[in-house]
């Protein structure tokens, strides 16, 4: 290894994967989902081949083609990845956070648009920005405290769409618009009237990460 010490590899087994032949792939897939699977590996044997050197094809016991994800799989892994920041949340600040399946779709769509392509890095990049850094701004603000409980909506609001941030203890909400970039965010707080109605009020934003 790195510090020259012996190591054995008898009982070794290498995964590696790359992005040779994407490309091709999702040139195959489009317009046509009944691509079969042997004219893919086809597809991908040929541009590795044109890649990487036949001596070290040969020792390459298997090649395994990954289809692009679907919708149902971008939603089951944006819902471990917001499962996995809820429980940091419980753990840092002891703040319960429940987000709706309607946020949930559309952290999936606002990443899916080039998920063909890049996986779920794109979901991924989606749920911390419009989950996480809600989270950090409502914090960093005050709006949530510790031991305090949250649900998480997709709001609209003049034309544009937020995250609707609804403290369960005295029902009041804060709604973070959902930007591009998520620097100078301005929080519209928003009390829950007897009758229903709501009083808005706007307040200057900090942007931060959770730890």
């Amino acid at each position: 290894d790195g510090k020259a010490r012996k190591v054995s590899f008898k009982n070794t087994v290498f995964i590696m994967t790359s992005n040779i032949g994407s490309q091709r792939i999702l040139e195959e897939l489009d317009g046509n989902a009944k691509v079969e699977y042997a004219h893919l590996a086809g597809v991908v044997q040929a541009e590795l081949e044109s890649a990487l050197k036949p001596e070290f094809l040969n020792r390459i016991d298997d090649i395994v083609i990954f289809e692009p994800l679907s919708h149902g799989e971008l939603l089951e892994i944006a819902g471990v990845m917001v499962q996995d920041i809820a429980a940091r949340t419980k753990e840092e600040r002891n703040i319960e956070v429940t987000v709706t399946e309607s946020l949930l779709e559309e952290m999936v769509i606002d990443g899916s648009a080039t998920s063909r392509q890049f996986g779920a890095r794109p979901t991924r990049r989606a749920v911390q920005r419009i989950l996480e850094d809600t989270l950090s701004e409502v914090i960093v603000q005050g709006f949530l405290t510790d031991g305090d409980a949250a649900v998480l909506y997709l709001d609209v609001f003049e034309c544009s769409r937020g995250v609707l941030v609804r403290r369960l203890r005295d029902k009041t909400e804060l709604c973070v618009p959902i930007e591009e970039s998520s620097r100078d965010v301005a929080p519209i707080l928003r009390k829950l009237s007897g009758t229903g109605e709501r009083t808005n009020g706007l307040q200057a934003a900090k942007q931060t990460k959770l730890r």
